[in-house]
């Protein structure tokens, strides 16, 4: 047979049709970087502004690699291969690497594919180099990926090997607003399941039927029972009792009584760390979550994302575990709220207020559904207040003045009049946000904020309030203050204790300071607060800052006034 050679006009055909199909290719490029930029790029937990710009600056560089490949494929080639690895590498930031690598493809196979064709005419030394050069950045960017993932999204201190419960009736279940007679348990069913809450001892019981809603939550406000009383509770859906998932609580009294609460923030989406079962260990009459139970940093008016995400954390075995036996306070801070460094305008707002007051078992909120969740209870003598710090804030980027807020001014009012109510008495502040730092324009603590928390401090020693315990989260330490650094008020008369507790299980760092004990950052870590209230004219306060196997990693015993 004799030898094929294609003709002029046929290799002009291909090449046409090539520079169709390379313009073809091109348009669809630059719609998919539209639809990108519409959906939103991902983003990761902590990192600053420069992270979107630079997306967006590598997104450029792939359309600007397709338009060099007309002219020259090598080099279109290579920018758009180069593009790829680094956009997925910045995908990793919230996706899985072998997923984030997919999201790049319409970059990264057609680059290589310019690369590859440039190779197979190139003489063998330049082959080899460019192959090398190939092998090099795909591993290399493989690996980036792995490392950026498991950095933001892996865990940072050993899981738990607890293996989690049979499946049953009850999803999840968790208490909270604990009084001397009254109590909050949240739950988990079917939607639509008929529901009701047995306590023993059953003095007060049962509590219900309760219709679980759309979601399959199921409300129980308890009622009627006895002060400093230890409590199990039982499920029942659709007239069968849950034994899988039971829980307890414990009522707490008015008169003087010796009590312990753990603190912690900051823990990855399901967390499954053993910093759970220390604190369960420990057995503290409440657990403060101080901020950003997960990490899901949805900037969208979703609710489905927020109730996503309390699932996977609430049904996770080791906080499953703690949560079913210890009750608690939870306060959102900005990961858990909106994206990193959420302020009023978030769009997710309305979003994480709904699901708050239909997920969480809290202390009495403001009943407008739009208001901050701001609340305050007492366990003896001592007044807890929690702020709320997210859903009313000026964003950050505002200039510092009297106009910039972090609370809002009716949370505002609402906190100076519940420190002035509490003002003989020991009072622990839960503020989410480093309270301590000096004055920074565009912080997002409360160094960007100073006028505020000059106007608090002020307020606080005008009204000689000298009995405040602040607990913090945010930064990704254990810290603490005695009162040393923390007075912001013109006559220097407010300076109070502070301990931060966090990470739950994110990697270390630190904000603000300095504090007077230093700062541990570091994962698997929490804080234990005991009081020990004999009926005197004080209350000693032990602060307690430990990692996941319960070592103290540095402590602070105060005596408060108490009447």
């Amino acid at each position: 047979m004799a030898d094929y050679t294609p003709s002029p006009r046929a290799i002009r055909a291909v090449a046409v049709l090539v520079r169709i199909g390379h313009r073809a290719w091109l348009a669809a490029l630059a719609g998919y970087v539209v639809l990108v930029l519409i959906l939103g790029l991902p983003h990761s937990p902590e990192l600053g502004p420069l992270e979107t710009p630079v997306q967006i600056g590598l997104l450029g560089a792939g359309l600007v690699g397709g338009a060099i490949a007309f002219r020259s494929v090598p080099v279109g080639g290579v920018v758009l291969v180069f593009g790829a690895v680094a956009l997925g590498v910045m995908a990793s930031l919230r996706y899985p690497p072998m997923l984030a690598f997919v999201a790049v493809a319409p970059f990264f196979v057609p680059g290589n594919a310019y690369v590859a064709a440039w190779i197979v005419g190139a003489a063998p030394r330049m082959t080899v180099t460019a192959s090398v050069v190939l092998v090099v950045l795909f591993a290399g960017g493989g690996f980036a990926a792995g490392t950026v993932h498991d950095h933001y999204h892996g865990a940072a201190h050993p899981q738990s090997e607890r293996e989690a419960l049979a499946e049953s009736a009850v999803s999840w279940v968790w208490s909270g607003g604990i009084t001397p007679d009254s109590a909050v348990v949240v739950a988990q069913v079917e939607p639509g399941s008929l529901t009701r809450l047995l306590i023993e001892p059953a003095d007060a019981g049962p509590f219900g039927p309760v219709v679980a809603d759309g979601e399959g939550v199921a409300r129980f406000d308890l009622s009627r029972l006895s002060p400093s009383t230890a409590y199990r509770y039982v499920v029942e859906v659709d007239g069968v009792r849950d034994e899988v998932r039971t829980g307890s609580l414990a009522t707490v009294t008015t008169e003087p009584m010796s009590f312990s609460v753990a603190a912690g923030s900051c823990a990855r989406s399901s967390s499954n760390g053993m910093v759970f079962e220390a604190i369960r260990q420990a057995e503290p009459t409440l657990f403060l979550i101080t901020g950003d139970i997960h990490y899901g940093n949805f900037v969208e008016g979703d609710p489905a994302l927020f109730r996503g995400a309390l699932d996977a954390s609430l049904t996770q075995p080791a906080p499953a575990a703690l949560y079913r036996s210890v009750p608690i306070a939870y306060i959102f801070d900005d990961h858990d709220f909106g994206g990193n460094d959420a302020d009023s305008a978030s769009p997710s707002r309305p979003a994480i207020l709904e699901v708050y007051r239909q997920y969480v078992p809290d202390y009495g909120v403001p009943e407008d559904p739009n208001a901050p969740v701001y609340q305050a209870w007492s366990i003896g003598r001592v007044r807890f207040i929690v702020t709320d710090v997210r859903s009313d804030r000026s964003p950050k980027t505002d200039p510092d003045g009297p106009d910039k807020t972090m609370l809002g001014a009716t949370q505002k009012a609402w906190l100076k009049a519940e420190l002035l109510a509490a003002a003989d008495g020991p009072i622990v502040w839960v503020n989410p946000v480093p309270w301590i730092g000096e004055a920074k324009a565009g912080a997002d603590t409360w160094a960007g904020y100073t006028t505020e928390r000059s106007e608090i401090a002020d307020f606080i020693a005008a009204n000689d309030i000298d009995g405040i315990v602040m607990v913090s989260g945010d930064a990704h330490m254990i810290a603490i203050d005695d009162g040393t650094n923390s007075d912001y008020s013109t006559s220097r008369g407010a300076g109070f204790p502070i301990i931060h507790a966090a990470a739950l299980d994110r990697p270390g760092g630190t904000k603000g300071g300095p504090y007077s004990e230093g700062a541990y950052p570091g994962a698997g870590q929490w804080a234990l607060i005991t009081f020990t209230d004999d009926g005197g004219d004080t209350i000693t306060v032990e602060l307690s800052g430990r990692d996941w196997t319960g070592t103290e990693l540095v402590g602070l015993t105060v005596e408060l006034p108490a009447d």
